[in-house]
């Protein structure tokens, strides 16, 4: 199966997001999500069930029409448990000359080192709701980590960001 060919089921696409990462972003939010935080602001992401099944193709597709400012930022659900569809369409953005970022629950040692390259940051962290701190810039609790991702001699230089 060729990459565009890859799917992904996906809960919707929401243009012009300041929101979710730095700049005016098109959010691609994932379906399908095993971890259930309490509070979670997109609960109607989480059945794996759920949403629409796109090919990363189509996706790449929409995107490059409906999106001005070339930055996307994947979100969910969790993106990380549609790993093979996700490395596809993160490549395919960064090929078109996407800058691309994710949101996911997962803690950054899980996140798997390939996908590095294609992306810019990465929120890391699942969302607790006793931890939970409106002032926060990007992310919805303190436990939560948002990093810039550089790319400078062939490494990918992680650098946290501060939320406050």
């Amino acid at each position: 199966m060729m990459d565009k060919d890859m799917m992904i089921r996906i809960a919707g696409v929401r243009k012009d997001s300041s929101d979710d990462g730095p700049g005016l972003r098109t959010v691609i939010f994932f379906q399908g999500c095993h971890m259930h935080c309490p509070g979670c602001q997109n609960k109607e992401t989480q059945d794996p069930n759920g949403g629409v099944v796109w090919t990363v193709g189509e996706l790449v597709k929409k995107v490059k029409e409906e999106n001005y400012t070339h930055k996307v930022t994947i979100s969910g659900g969790e993106p990380l448990e549609q790993l093979p569809g996700l490395r596809c369409l993160i490549r395919q953005l960064e090929n078109e000359g996407f800058d691309v970022g994710i949101y996911t629950g997962w803690n950054l040692n899980q996140v798997p080192l390939d996908l590095f390259p294609y992306l810019s940051f990465i929120k890391v962290g699942n969302f607790q709701k006793d931890l939970k701190n409106p002032s926060l810039h990007f992310v919805g609790s303190e436990n939560q980590s948002l990093y810039r991702i550089s790319h400078e001699d062939g490494n990918n230089v992680l650098t946290s960001v501060n939320l406050f």
